[in-house]
């Protein structure tokens, strides 16, 4: 047989294999979403519409993520509640997005999923879970189960994985599912499973979600816009522009609220994971949380915070923070296989409707 007609077979059939391979999700690169505190319903609509145009772009070899606080401002009630109707329109208008996409989707809780640690938000998140996975028709789509705190190891590939933990477990002080639900005797139990989940993934790229950012140059970081230093009422009503300078800067320098990393139960937690983090190189932290956008690069780890879908706050602009933006939007992680990671920051807006790329980075290996 003709040596350049086997040759011209053999290089058809490599092709058609490699075309295969990333049809199937055995391609070189893997696209993760992240979007948080999409829970309002009134303000969100601009920012998940752009989404599902970039989520339309990635169907396969891709995935996205609901950061927490999908439900403002209590989580999903029992049906029977008057304020259900609202919370079903707040989660739906993200679901809806997601109608025609075929890549992995997962939501996970925030403090406001569980009713803003009160009681009865162990029920509110099972409600949470429950519904959006009978809507959705797609599986186990909420991460953890059933108000457990995990971790859950989702695969992404052979080299990458996503370790999901549902950070608001460690600051809920209410009723909680027992060792039976959760295979979790406490907090040091919780931490050890983590350890024991890194260890299982050592070498991989690791992206390690929760809600709860363990950095961040906004509000529940300590840093603060300097109208709330004169106008602190306006954190809790919008309207409320009475001039307290001096009420003002006490709150501000003396909050220490169990949602603020301040907070000696939050640094407990943050001391925990950075510890565990230390001998993993590639591990990326990805939160939400914090209403802003940002990237920062602390004890040789990435930690990015996307937690805009509906809100906007305050973030310092002048620190060690690699990017830091007060806008609506979401984030992008692109894991090209040997060739690193990048990272996208997308801001949506009426006058793009196909999103503005505010900030773009290769993230290194440390």
């Amino acid at each position: 047989m003709n040596f350049k007609f086997i040759t011209a077979i053999f290089l058809i059939l490599q092709y058609a294999a490699c075309l295969n391979a990333q049809v199937s999700g055995g391609g070189s690169k893997y696209n993760l979403f992240f979007i948080g505190d999409a829970g309002d319903s009134y303000t969100s609509g601009k920012t998940t519409q752009i989404l599902k145009r970039y989520l339309q772009q990635f169907q396969t070899n891709s995935a996205v993520v609901f950061l927490g606080d999908n439900i403002y401002p209590n989580g999903m009630p029992d049906s029977n509640s008057t304020e259900r109707k609202n919370a079903e329109k707040a989660i739906t208008s993200q679901m809806d997005i997601l109608k025609n996409y075929r890549g992995k989707i997962i939501f996970i809780p925030g403090n406001h999923d569980w009713r803003q640690g009160k009681s009865n938000g162990l029920k509110y998140v099972n409600n949470q879970e429950r519904f959006i996975e009978n809507y959705l028709n797609r599986g186990n789509v909420f991460l953890p189960d059933n108000g457990c705190p995990g971790p859950v190891e989702v695969s992404l590939s052979d080299s990458a994985v996503m370790l999901i933990i549902d950070s608001e477990w460690w600051f809920y002080k209410n009723e909680k599912p027992g060792k039976q639900e959760c295979d979790i005797s406490g907090d040091s139990d919780f931490i050890l499973k983590i350890q024991q989940a890194l260890l299982r993934n050592k070498g991989k790229q690791i992206i390690f979600v929760a809600h709860h950012p363990l950095y961040s140059y906004g509000a529940h970081g300590g840093y603060h816009a300097l109208r709330e230093h004169f106008f602190p009422l306006v954190q809790l009503n919008k309207a409320l522009w009475i001039p307290l300078p001096v009420l003002g800067t006490a709150y501000v320098l003396f909050r220490k609220n169990i949602q603020d990393i301040k907070n000696k139960r939050y640094q407990q937690l943050k001391n925990a994971l950075t510890g565990l983090f230390e001998p993993y190189r590639n591990l990326i932290y990805v939160s939400g949380h914090e209403h802003n956008l940002q990237l920062i690069n602390e004890r040789d780890h990435y930690f990015i915070i996307s937690g805009s879908g509906s809100k906007a706050t305050y973030v310092k602009k002048k620190t060690n923070a690699l990017f830091g933006d007060s806008k609506n939007g979401f984030v992008q992680i692109t894991l090209q296989e040997g060739k690193g990671t990048k990272v996208i920051f997308i801001e949506s807006q009426d006058k793009d409707p196909s999103g503005k790329i505010l900030f773009e980075k290769e993230l290194q290996s440390n």
